[in-house]
């Protein structure tokens, strides 16, 4: 009887031990710490460091530039017993972790995987980003609010360029508007008058140049901030001035806002962080961080910031199923990245925030607030 009673005492033993135990006491993270995205995954990992830190919950983090990365998510699992991944950054990292986290239950948060499979690949992965097609409340407004109709498109030849011409013109072809001309640019080219002038149809007459050819109402230019400085610089040199100049997350930047006025007149953009934001959770972030770290918040910090704190409020979870069911059930989230609709098959359906230049500063056009899902 003796003998029976150990070994089931055993059995018991090895079924609560085998899996990691939860609530959430540990946060493993699987992030790229050296090479070309190093700098992004750091500051990823410096703002989620804040609101766990805050709440007594450690972070475990290997470096998968280095080594094996199935062997270090066990090793997060198994020896180190965490309670939910976060990351890797790419999608083939993602698709190979998910097989070992359904084996033993633990949920998996990625910053920044973008392939278009990755949504419902696992009922644990959960993604929270932003993609090419959250342009679509650019072009909301514009033709809600703007009146817009004719639309040209100003991108560079870069896959993520290319990707917001396609999200760009796809949008306004469903609201019924017209996109009159598209122009593809070579990005960090020295030399962009020729680009622009062959772009807008400028007219040449002796020492003279004037006009633009094409008729448009709105302008939507997309590139990194290098890029739109040169060209928006040009567009003002050559007094094309359209209804609405329209950008991507690229406009968010302080070289930008020092151009000359008219180069930044009537212009609106999305970003996914606004690092003025007024919001207290935004002040209460960009003062912790500064404190912390000596230097503004990036948007891959907010970013981590805001999935620290959904990690927090699930932090009485007891099992990855509850961590999984609180995710789902969250609506209409404000964090510092903007709105978080809801995530819809492990996707985050987010709501950029909407801004223009005003007086040297990025101010807000709505509040996160009166944005609002349009199907």
């Amino acid at each position: 009887m003796r003998r029976r009673f150990v070994s089931l005492f055993f059995c018991i033993f090895l079924i609560l031990f085998s899996f990691p135990s939860y609530a959430i006491e540990k946060v493993g993270c699987l992030l790229p710490l050296s090479g070309n995205i190093k700098y992004f995954s750091l500051s990823f990992f410096n703002g989620l460091s804040i609101p766990l830190s805050e709440a007594s919950i450690q972070t475990i983090v290997k470096d998968i530039s280095s080594e094996d990365l199935q062997k270090q998510l066990k090793e997060l699992i198994q020896k180190d017993r965490v309670n939910l991944i976060v990351g890797p950054f790419l999608s083939m990292h993602v698709k190979a972790c998910i097989p070992i986290i359904e084996r033993y239950d633990v949920p998996l948060i990625t910053p920044f995987a973008q392939s278009s499979d990755i949504p419902g690949i696992s009922p644990l992965v959960f993604r929270f980003t932003f993609y090419p097609d959250d342009i679509r409340y650019l072009v909301d407004f514009a033709i809600e609010d703007l009146y817009s109709e004719d639309f040209m498109i100003l991108c560079p030849d870069t896959a993520y360029g290319l990707e917001l011409r396609t999200a760009f013109m796809d949008e306004v072809i469903k609201k019924e508007g017209h996109v009159v001309k598209i122009k593809i640019y070579k990005s960090k080219d020295m030399e962009y008058s020729s680009c622009i002038k062959q772009a807008f149809e400028v007219k040449d007459e002796g020492n003279f140049t004037y006009g633009c050819g094409v008729k448009f109402d709105t302008l939507f230019v997309a590139g990194n901030r290098k890029d739109l400085k040169k060209i928006l610089s040009l567009i003002a040199f050559y007094d094309i001035y359209p209804r609405a100049i329209l950008g991507n997350e690229g406009w968010n930047d302080s070289c930008i806002v020092s151009l000359p006025l008219g180069c930044t007149k009537n212009s609106y953009f999305i970003a996914g962080y606004y690092l003025d934001n007024k919001e207290e959770q935004n002040e209460h972030f960009v003062r912790k961080y500064k404190e912390l770290y000596g230097k503004n918040p990036t948007l891959f910090s907010a970013l981590g910031y805001d999935i620290g704190k959904m990690i927090v409020e699930a932090k009485e979870c007891k099992t990855g199923n509850c961590i999984v069911d609180y995710l789902n059930s969250l609506q209409n989230r404000l964090g510092v990245t903007g709105k978080l609709v809801k995530f819809n098959n492990g996707d985050a359906e987010k709501i950029p925030f909407l801004l223009t230049i005003k007086n040297r500063k990025i101010v807000p056009v709505k509040s996160q607030l009166d944005i609002e899902i349009k199907e």
